[in-house]
């Protein structure tokens, strides 16, 4: 603001107010100043969401796939069991069910009961690895075929679905 009250004329006018280029000026600033505060209340409110779910679903999930990652791929004749002392390859896996879930080192996770751990392979090829090839994953795979084997989890609570997973395995 700028003022002129005090000149050495007589006829000097005495001028008040803001000129365009402060009015401007502090409208940008107020506009920056409120936009930073709302994204700032719309980041915290999804941080809180995400906060607020529960990453047990997530943690469940990769230990199947950790597990996996360990495993012969040689067919083992096993599948769909549901005690980690009777997973021998990877096709075991293929219908499991675990509840209590198991963790990567084949040993059970007693204290969540209710969660499970279901758990489904598939081949997929190369060229399109979201969709199944209709090949059965129990059959094995050669390591130099164009296919991979994708692994689904759906961890379930209380038999009511939480979360579902999928990654790609070679072969």
């Amino acid at each position: 603001m700028w003022h002129d009250q005090h000149r050495s004329t007589p006829n000097a006018r005495v001028m008040r107010g803001f000129t365009l280029i402060e009015v401007l000026l502090a409208a940008l600033i107020t506009g920056i100043a409120m936009a930073a505060v709302s994204w700032t209340m719309t980041s915290a409110a999804q941080a809180g969401s995400v906060n607020n779910e529960d990453p047990r679903a997530f943690l469940l999930a990769r230990e199947i796939r950790e597990l996996a990652d360990t495993l012969a791929r040689k067919p083992s004749g096993a599948v769909g069991v549901t005690r980690g002392e009777d997973i021998l390859a990877l096709d075991s896996l293929h219908g499991a069910v675990f509840s209590p879930p198991l963790r990567s080192d084949r040993t059970k996770q007693a204290a969540l009961t209710g969660w499970a751990q279901r758990v489904t392979l598939a081949v997929c090829s190369l060229d399109d690895p979201a969709t199944p090839t209709g090949e059965s994953p129990t059959l094995g795979l050669d390591s130099s075929a164009k296919r991979l084997y994708r692994l689904t989890v759906a961890i379930t609570h209380d038999g009511e679905p939480v979360d579902r997973f999928e990654w790609w395995l070679a072969p």
